[in-house]
């Protein structure tokens, strides 16, 4: 089950699986949990940068990476990856390629591991508008000036992995993946 009910697997500082629990506890708990993004790239080295909906309840409006999601319970980082490329973009048996397995604090509570791919892709896409509200292939030297001018409009994840990809400064941790 998708949302603030869906289990996810508790995981020490080294993702390590410790537990489960529902997604809403975990986050009220300030425990780490998976997460997978993805960047997608058109064959023009432009970024998908899609806009959350105005419904989401974090980061409303704000531009994110390409797909983020939660890792569910017994999911692989793989997975979910591929689930969330079919039900948020449409995008069926996607070539992924991971990039970085990263440790960041999304806020407050929300301390996760995720695993961070690159899809190059110039299919069609059909995205999930209680999702998203808008999407956009922008050009690197546009979401770099963006980055710079208000970051703001970033969902903080997003903002984060994106100064990473371009190699700024950014609150990332890359941690070695197994």
């Amino acid at each position: 089950m998708k949302g603030s009910f869906e289990t996810v697997d508790v995981v020490d500082e080294s993702d390590k699986p410790i537990g489960k629990k529902p997604r809403n506890a975990v986050h009220a708990s300030k425990l780490w949990h998976r997460g997978i993004h993805v960047l997608i790239k058109n064959s023009k080295g432009e970024l998908l940068l899609p806009v959350r909906s105005k419904a989401r309840d974090k980061f409303p409006n704000k531009y994110d990476t390409s797909i983020s999601e939660h890792v569910s319970s017994g999911e692989t980082f793989d997975e979910a990856a591929k689930k969330g490329l079919k039900e948020e973009l449409g995008i069926a048996n996607p070539k992924l390629k991971e990039i970085a397995k990263i440790r960041f604090r999304y806020g407050k509570n929300d301390n996760m591991i995720s695993k961070i791919y690159l899809l190059e892709y110039d299919g069609e896409i059909n995205f999930d508008r209680g999702e998203i509200s808008k999407i956009e292939f922008l050009p690197p030297e546009k979401v770099r000036a963006m980055l710079n001018k208000n970051e703001k409009k970033f969902a903080i994840w997003a903002r984060e992995i994106l100064k990473w990809h371009f190699k700024m400064p950014s609150l990332l941790e890359e941690i070695r993946s197994d």
